[in-house]
């Protein structure tokens, strides 16, 4: 199926068995751009009406034996939430690696164990969704805890056509409408997809900067907004 459908097949379990009071599954996305992470932790914490969390493993690891600490709060927190919990560990990789790694520290190694030992059970009130670039250097003990695994590749052209025209409408036609700056007329899906044509390779993150140079450029400079040669790297 595709991803978009695997998506909605996702986001309607999640919610079915929520109500239900059914054991919630564990997901993991990998290689997530931007754009999608942040898309899909909307729609789940919204159709299942269960509040979120977001914690990065970027955070985790610098706090070495507090690591620890931090974990268990962050689910017995969860524990308390009377609309169960949605946790999202971005950069799972930070310190969810494989034990097996020589470089791994004592620190880094119990803050692997505290998470293991919090999500060794199925749970009917929190909910796991992790996010990683790097899946192969999980530990094999949280590959185990999952589920269900979507790959997020990076946007085709009509992805990202679709990207540009909803940052385009937020970063500079709807203030345009509030008359927070003014361009002139020009054939904005024209440019667009012009931008989407070579803008191969981007990502959701580096997209959206697409959208914010336009905006910067047409009210800064109040050129032509097909002078846009500026919003892509070369």
């Amino acid at each position: 199926p595709s991803l978009a459908n695997r998506l909605k097949v996702l986001v309607a379990a999640t919610y079915f068995t929520k109500q239900k009071r059914r054991n919630l599954q564990e997901s993991s996305h990998v290689r997530s751009s931007w754009h999608r992470k942040n898309s899909l932790r909307k729609e789940l914490a919204m159709s299942s009406g269960m509040d979120y969390a977001i914690i990065t493993g970027g955070d985790i690891a610098p706090m070495g034996k507090e690591g620890v600490t931090a974990i268990h709060k962050v689910f017995d927190w969860g524990a308390t939430s009377k609309k169960g919990l949605i946790l999202f560990v971005d950069e799972a990789d930070a310190f969810l690696r494989k034990r097996t790694e020589t470089q791994m520290s004592e620190d880094m190694r119990s803050c692997l164990n505290a998470f293991l030992y919090r999500t060794g059970e199925s749970s009917k009130n929190m909910m796991l969704v992790m996010a990683s670039n790097r899946p192969d250097h999980l530990d094999w003990a949280i590959n185990d805890r999952l589920d269900e695994m979507v790959e997020f590749p990076l946007p085709g052209l009509d992805e990202r056509e679709q990207l540009l025209q909803l940052y385009y409408k937020i970063y500079v036609a709807d203030l345009v409408e509030k008359g927070d700056i003014e361009v002139e007329e020009f054939d904005a899906d024209s440019v667009l997809k012009d931008i989407a044509a070579r803008s191969e390779g981007f990502s959701g993150r580096e997209i959206s900067k697409l959208g914010i140079a336009l905006q910067h450029q047409r009210t800064r400079r109040r050129t032509r907004p097909s002078d846009h040669r500026c919003c892509w790297r070369d």
